[in-house]
């Protein structure tokens, strides 16, 4: 008896090796897709506020967003560094690099287009305003998360599954021979 077998039998499903089980409900039942996303950074933020407010698709898709952190912000809530800015004005906005279609310039500061933000404290606008700027957008009613920060791995399922972790918080030391031979202390921008 091969294993697959075996385990048909086990499960008192040995009917056939080409059983398929049915589902227990009425034909044609509609049923949301699962869209499971990591990150409530700005990626993951804009994804819960197109399928609530642009695409009005909350009937249709049940989204889970995971976020390592304890709270909204992605690389804006880890940045603690010194002097963590922006280096482009802050009136300008990351979210319309998403949605170059829309537009007709390229922006690159982050700026919620739902949520403008014209009272900026200065020019270049500071890391930890930026996350204040996430949090309180986040925290207005705009958007439904589900942001488990357990410290442990969460098994989940899900039809549609969206990477929106960024790169700014993969950080890596470059390449550079007998770079760890380096007798004083290695320091990274992105791990300050």
């Amino acid at each position: 008896m091969d294993s697959q077998h075996a385990l048909l039998k086990s499960t008192g499903a040995e009917k056939s090796l080409n059983w398929v089980p049915l589902l227990d409900q009425p034909l044609h039942v509609v049923r949301k897709l699962r869209l499971v996303c990591v990150s409530a950074g700005f990626c993951g933020l804009i994804l819960a506020h197109k399928i609530k407010y642009d695409l009005k698709m909350d009937d249709f898709i049940q989204l889970q967003i995971y976020e390592k952190n304890p709270d909204v912000g992605g690389a804006w809530y880890e940045n603690r560094y010194p002097g963590a800015a922006r280096d482009v004005p802050a009136r300008e906005s990351l979210y319309y690099f998403v949605m170059a279609a829309r537009l007709t310039a390229h922006r690159q500061i982050p700026v919620f287009p739902f949520e403008p933000n014209p009272n900026w404290t200065s020019f270049y606008a500071c890391g930890p305003e930026i996350w204040r700027y996430m949090k309180d957008t986040s925290v207005n009613g705009k958007w439904k998360l589900s942001i488990n920060q357990l410290g442990n791995v969460i098994e989940d399922e899900c039809d549609i599954f969206v990477n929106a972790s960024g790169f700014l918080n993969k950080w890596s030391w470059p390449n550079i021979s007998r770079l760890h031979d380096f007798k004083g202390k290695l320091l990274h921008t992105t791990n300050w």
